[in-house]
């Protein structure tokens, strides 16, 4: 939200594309055979967590074993 904000308010986009791009990057190591298994995932990554509990993990992931989905 403060990317965002600062955006908006400042004119300064820097900050909001580098937010788009991390989440552009965590978003595309979504994905798994079944819930439990994306379900992991998000725990290891502290997805869950809030803000001021710790800081989401970058997991990166084989693009194999993501190929292998398709």
């Amino acid at each position: 939200m403060l990317a965002l904000r600062k955006l908006s308010r400042k004119k300064e986009p820097d900050t909001y594309i580098r937010i788009m791009e991390k989440l552009h990057h965590f978003s595309d190591n979504l994905y798994g055979q079944d819930f439990d298994e994306l379900n992991r995932y998000l725990q290891a990554s502290n997805a869950y967590g809030e803000p001021e509990e710790g800081k989401l993990q970058w997991i990166d992931r084989s693009f194999s074993t993501k190929s292998e989905l398709f």
